[in-house]
């Protein structure tokens, strides 16, 4: 609706019927440019919005997988993997499937404070190869490694080292699942703390084979002063 009633306004202005503002000036230029109009990303107090593209065209690739993934969940039945990038808010949506998991397992006395999130690499790289959902969790697709790739298929590959001169690589998908933390205490260390340590390099944690999972290729280089942990940063993968 934003976009619309700007695009409009604009028009207009151009018409001479509505008077040329200098940030319909802006939004022109970079219109006229193949860039995103500050505006249609950040609020005027500086909180994204939408989501950060290099170009209009990008962004507009974006909004148009966006809409081909929330109509058909809405109108028929929620998809077998799930473009996470395309969540505005990814990490509540994850929290939602904790809380799925939970109640799954409401028979076996799990509560939500007990239950933590497990990662697993899957045999697909998007979202149409997956014929079924999992019995329990989500399988996503379409994020991000940093700092190493992912060589083979599934749990039978292996992180490896990156390519020079190149940081980041996409993923392969992914199951995103809750356990019970008995089950996970001799799996991994605390992953959290872990990430805190690192969160200024954002190196890839080879010795303990956790590496972080990003919703955007380029999200990890924004300059806006946000903390990039809790904004940009998915998850763990392990192996």
């Amino acid at each position: 609706a934003k976009v619309r009633f700007d695009l409009v306004q604009l028009q207009a202005a151009i018409e001479g019927d509505v008077v040329m503002t200098n940030e319909l000036q802006q939004a022109m230029i970079d219109i006229y440019e193949a860039q995103l109009p500050n505006f249609w990303v950040w609020t005027i107090g500086g909180d994204e919005f939408s989501w950060i593209s290099t170009s209009i065209a990008k962004w507009f690739e974006s909004l148009s997988a966006r809409v081909a993934q929330f109509t058909p969940w809405l109108t028929t039945a929620r998809p077998n993997s799930f473009w996470l990038s395309g969540f505005k808010n990814p990490n509540a949506f994850l929290t939602a499937m904790k809380q799925e998991v939970t109640r799954q397992h409401k028979s076996d006395g799990w509560a939500l404070d007990d239950v933590v999130y497990h990662t697993e690499v899957a045999d697909f790289d998007n979202g149409t190869m997956v014929r079924a959902p999992p019995k329990e969790g989500v399988y996503v697709h379409g994020l991000f490694l940093e700092g190493a790739a992912w060589e083979g298929k599934g749990n039978n590959g292996s992180l490896v080292e990156s390519e020079p001169k190149k940081a980041v690589f996409p993923a392969s998908g992914t199951l995103h699942n809750s356990s019970h933390k008995e089950n996970e205490s001799g799996r991994s260390r605390d992953i959290w703390s872990l990430w805190t340590a690192r969160m200024s390099t954002l190196q890839i944690l080879f010795a303990h084979r956790q590496i972080p999972h990003y919703r955007c290729q380029s999200e990890y280089t924004r300059t806006q002063a946000v903390s990039l942990g809790s904004t940009r940063y998915i998850s763990f993968v392990q192996h």
